[in-house]
């Protein structure tokens, strides 16, 4: 496996900081040829799926979270900012083999969109990987360096965060036999979000036994899709 600095040096070449409609930063990738999220608002996007229609729902008081993709380290922010404000405990592991460059993360606006204080948001991002990291008394922080199709969870989850780059950019992440490994991670009852909603996703999420249902997409986007372990 790739060191982190050697995956920071293959996915940074010329990545760029894009401005969204609701004002908070993207990034594009170059080695994926992608953006990270949606134009019509980063923040929005993040907030609306994995916030609103997915953490709310859980009913806990300590809740077991994993992402799949920790990218610009967004989701992570209003999760924790979340817990924070709800006086909550997190438990949050995100997967990325393809962290983002220090200089990159630095120049982010995450912080102002988001309203984090300065401290909060270094400690997010400058996060040792590999390790689990107490962020604060609801936030505990484990980013993880590594392939998804080859790594293996080692504990269950009441959420999965699933935000990988699109199907047709990363097929091998949206396949039946991933997303029944993810089943297998989930608590009764845990839930998967994500934004897209193909119709090989929704047939891959049901085949490996999820009930799936579609719902509102945030801004010019149609669906997003919420499965359920049942």
């Amino acid at each position: 496996m790739k060191s982190i600095k050697q995956e920071m040096n293959l996915s940074d070449s010329d990545n760029q900081i894009i401005i969204t409609l609701d004002g908070s930063h993207t990034v594009y990738s170059s080695l994926f040829k992608e953006h990270y999220h949606s134009l019509d608002g980063a923040l929005n996007e993040s907030q609306y799926i994995f916030i609103d229609l997915g953490l709310k729902t859980i009913n806990s008081t300590e809740i077991f979270i994993f992402e799949l993709g920790f990218g610009t380290g967004l989701n992570a922010m209003l999760t924790e900012k979340y817990a924070r404000e709800n006086k909550i405990k997190i438990h949050y592991h995100s997967i990325e083999l393809y962290p983002i460059h220090l200089k990159i993360q630095n120049e982010l606006n995450h912080k102002a969109t988001a309203e984090l204080d300065f401290v909060m948001y270094k400690k997010i991002m400058g996060c040792t990987w590999n390790q689990e990291v107490e962020i604060n008394d609801h936030f505990v922080l484990r980013k993880i360096n590594s392939d998804f199709t080859f790594w293996e969870f080692d504990q269950f989850y009441h959420l999965i965060y699933f935000d990988a780059f699109s199907p047709e950019t990363q097929p091998e992440l949206w396949s039946g036999q991933i997303f029944k490994k993810v089943w297998n991670c989930l608590l009764p009852l845990g839930i998967l979000m994500t934004y897209s909603s193909k119709g090989i996703v929704k047939e891959a999420l049901r085949n490996a036994g999820f009930f799936v249902k579609r719902l509102p997409g945030p801004g010019r986007k149609r669906h997003i899709l919420r499965a359920i372990k049942q």
